[in-house]
């Protein structure tokens, strides 16, 4: 078995080594916080949608820019989503960006401004090492040139719920629907663009009643646009079950989650990077400030040059957040880091390496062929990180859905729990216990109830991997009968 082990991993490396490929466009390195602003399409609402729109909540890693038009009317057909070029004519037309600038400093109706959030936010955002080298220039105040770039760091998502749905099916089973189209743009914030806005455009309290009519004025007449920057769709569901009733605003909020995710991913500025300050274990100065939860998943890079001496970046595997640091509040020169676990990669991921945010779903989907109590079966198992533990063990929630072929044709559901222990980041040795039922052909009738203790065994590359269970099926029908649960499958991870 030992022998067996070290084979796998011998071409597992190989496998691993060729894949280390370099990323033709260098990583930016530098991450600040961004500001968002969600205007939502006007549409005809339900009472779940309304909900959604007067609870929603934008994310800790964002600052909101709390402008005056919270929603705007697209034109857009029923059930028919919007589009970029629509959405961006719409809130350029209506000044959207102007909003924006005068939100964030502060303008009244009589034209003087003030810096209060600039200097907030820049000192939010400082890091660690921002505090640490104030400190040692003998620097008081720095919030002003932290804060002023994060204004070209300003979005407004144009956020489109265009059908909503609740379907029965023939089985009676209920199932609530969200589509949503999202639309990102950025404030074109420029240093040139502010430093125009500064010159003929700002007015303080102090200012002269004439001083403050001329800024009214150079404002009235400047234009601050927002570019397109990334479309999204995102498709939420949530089903009736004996435990709880779903309903369209879960559907609305799944479906948020997903087009967040999906914008985080497009969006270089919104992908959280930080370098690595130690090893054993990994740890990196960022936290719940930045949005980062258990289990999120990072790309690892370093960086070197190429012949002509060009500098590039090169993949070097992917952590995980494991326990994450509670930073939220100002930057003290000594926050606590959040620590990770690698996942993949031949060599292990050093001090100095950059970490950049790779968000996937954490969920594990296969196709899995064996045997079951009642003859061969094939099927959909499911999995999903619910939890990953310091040293890398994951808490898995499990779902399989099979179809059974022996002396009739039965169905089963089943779901449980695993417990992942990694023997290496390629082997991973997981205890789980099942619960469920087998259905007759039709899936209406239950012929037996049952439960599963076993074991997988997988080889992974990240996102793929092999493995082999083994289990005991205790199946309760008029008596019990105990059987096997053998199974070998292939999951991919999204």
């Amino acid at each position: 078995m030992k022998k067996t082990i070290i084979t796998i991993s011998m071409i597992l490396s190989v496998f691993m080594l060729n894949a280390q490929e370099k990323v033709k466009e260098v990583v930016e390195e530098k991450y600040n916080r961004s500001s968002v602003s969600y205007i939502f399409a006007e549409r005809n609402k339900n009472a779940d949608v309304q909900k959604f729109y007067d609870t929603f909540t934008v994310s800790e890693k964002f600052d909101v820019n709390d402008i005056a038009t919270k929603h705007i009317n697209l034109n857009t057909n029923a059930n028919i989503a919007s589009n970029k070029e629509n959405a961006g004519e719409v809130i350029n037309s209506k000044n959207i960006g102007k909003e924006i600038i005068s939100y964030i400093y502060g303008r009244k109706e009589d034209g003087s401004c003030n810096d209060s959030i600039i200097l907030a936010r820049g000192r939010y955002d400082a890091k660690d090492q921002d505090i640490k080298n104030m400190a040692a220039a003998k620097v008081k105040e720095l919030s002003f040139e932290w804060g002023e770039p994060l204004v070209n760091s300003s979005y407004v998502v144009v956020y489109d719920i265009y059908h909503t749905e609740t379907k029965k099916d023939d089985k009676g089973n209920v199932t609530h629907l969200a589509k949503v189209k999202a639309h990102a743009f950025k404030l074109d914030a420029s240093k040139e663009v502010l430093d125009n806005f500064y010159a003929k455009a700002w007015a303080d309290e102090s200012s002269s009643a004439e001083e403050k009519a001329n800024a009214c004025k150079e404002f009235n007449n400047m234009k601050f646009n927002l570019v397109h920057q990334a479309t999204v769709d995102g498709f939420g569901s949530s089903s009736d079950s004996k435990y709880k009733k779903g309903s369209i605003y879960d559907a609305c909020l799944s479906a948020y989650e997903n087009v967040v995710m999906e914008l985080e991913n497009k969006i270089e500025a919104w992908k959280v990077k930080v370098y690595v300050m130690s090893t054993r274990p990994i740890a990196a100065k960022v936290g719940k400030k930045e949005g980062i939860k258990n289990a999120n998943r990072f790309q690892a890079y370093s960086f070197a040059e190429d012949k002509e001496g060009n500098l590039k970046s090169v993949k070097r595997g992917m952590v995980r957040a494991t326990v994450v640091s509670n930073n939220v509040g100002n930057a003290t020169g000594d926050t606590k880091p959040t620590l990770f676990y690698q996942i993949s990669g031949i060599r292990n991921i050093e001090e100095g390496y950059l970490l950049r945010q790779k968000n996937d779903l954490k969920l594990g989907a296969s196709i899995a062929i064996g045997l079951s109590t009642y003859g061969f079966r094939a099927g959909l198992d499911l999995d999903y990180i619910a939890h990953m533990g310091k040293r890398g063990a994951i808490t898995y929630g499990m779902v399989n859905i099979g179809y059974n072929l022996g002396k009739e044709v039965m169905y089963d559901m089943m779901a449980g729990v695993g417990y992942g222990i990694p023997l290496t980041r390629f082997f991973e040795f997981t205890p789980y216990v099942m619960g469920g039922a087998f259905y007759d052909a039709a899936g209406k009738e239950v012929r037996a109830y049952a439960a599963e203790p076993g074991i997988r065994f997988a080889a992974t590359i990240q996102p793929w991997s092999i493995y082999l269970s083994a289990g005991a099926q205790a199946c309760f029908e008029q008596e019990i009968v105990v059987g096997p649960s053998l199974k070998f499958g292939i999951k991919y991870t999204f």
